[in-house]
């Protein structure tokens, strides 16, 4: 099960007030969803530790679009200035969505 179908790692909002948090992106070359995971750190010299992932479908446009340009010989800039427009739109879904699911606000990454 994808963790966007209900196996999302959630955290506990107790904890949250203490800590200071990262988010981490990425999108593979499946190119089937951009994986958000939720770092904290208590110091600057702690090694990370993994709280909290979430992965977030493209959708299917998307996705055949990526597809196909990964493969073009050669794109207009219009048409990368869309694509990346549109990839920077799911990854900021992705991490609205992975604080959502652990309560965190904004301000708390």
């Amino acid at each position: 099960m994808r963790p966007s179908q209900g196996a999302t790692k959630t955290l506990s909002s107790v904890d949250a007030a203490f800590l200071l948090f990262y988010v981490g992106l990425m999108s593979g070359t499946s190119i089937d969803a951009v994986d958000a995971a939720l770092v904290r750190m208590v110091s600057i010299d702690a090694v990370p530790q993994l709280v909290a992932s979430h992965s977030h479908s493209y959708p299917a446009a998307l996705a055949h679009d990526l597809r196909r340009l990964s493969k073009a010989a050669s794109i207009s800039y219009v048409e990368l200035c869309e694509v990346d427009t549109a990839v920077g739109r799911e990854f900021a879904l992705a991490t609205l969505a992975l604080l959502a699911n652990n309560d965190l606000p904004g301000n708390a990454i």
